[in-house]
């Protein structure tokens, strides 16, 4: 429901984008509605503006329109690219920044689709930008991307589990490529997701204790 009512609010501009994504695939489709919907939720646990929430929503469903530039047997290759194939696929960075800047009504966005891959310690992609210089939606947009892409099935692998997940996101934090303030954000979200599986007649109630106690341990740490 929650991502009926986001894509609704679209621009017809923003959803003519959204629905190429839509064509190429069912993984990047799934993905393309999952993210948006888990960075608003972080921009909420941040206490942002509902402004900023709406910005960062639309360019949370623009940042992977670059891929609609790259090459299906790439983007859909089952198996692990090979280092010229991994440099393609990074251009969807640039390809969607220069989408968006072209296209009036979305270059406000565009820097999310550019610099949702940098890294705070400068060892990201396209400009190498470290913490401070990465545009704040996109900080945002990388953690809730991130998370996504390790917990769906993808074409070359199943989802991790949701404590693998946490736990590669902190390793990640801890060389400070994600911006810890808003892994912590995360980490709250998904403590209500926790919430909400208890309440299903089909939860494993030991598992999610289990994942509730090693976020709380997190957070404390933190």
């Amino acid at each position: 429901m929650e991502e009926n009512n986001l894509y609704e609010e679209l621009s017809e501009t923003i959803k003519k984008q959204i629905d190429k994504l839509d064509e190429l695939d069912i993984y990047t489709s799934n993905h393309i509605h999952n993210v948006p919907i888990i960075a608003k939720r972080i921009c909420e646990k941040l206490e942002l503006s509902k402004i900023a929430i709406t910005f960062c929503v639309r360019c949370a469903y623009l940042h992977d329109i670059g891929k609609i530039f790259i090459p299906p047997e790439i983007l859909q290759k089952k198996e692990r690219l090979t280092e010229e194939e991994f440099e393609i696929m990074k251009t969807h960075t640039t390809k969607g920044y220069e989408l968006c800047k072209a296209t009036e009504h979305l270059a406000p966005y565009a820097k999310g689709a550019k610099s949702h891959h940098e890294n705070g310690d400068g060892t990201g992609y396209p400009e190498r930008l470290k913490d401070g210089s990465i545009p704040t939606e996109a900080e945002i947009i990388k953690v809730a991307d991130v998370y996504d892409a390790l917990i769906s099935r993808r074409q070359y692998r199943d989802g991790y589990n949701r404590k693998t997940a946490i736990q590669i996101l902190k390793e990640e934090t801890d060389k400070k490529r994600l911006n810890r303030k808003i892994f912590k954000a995360l980490l709250k979200v998904i403590l209500e997701d926790i919430e909400e599986d208890k309440k299903k007649e089909d939860r494993d109630l030991r598992t999610l204790l289990t994942q509730q106690h090693y976020i709380n341990n997190i957070l404390q740490i933190y």
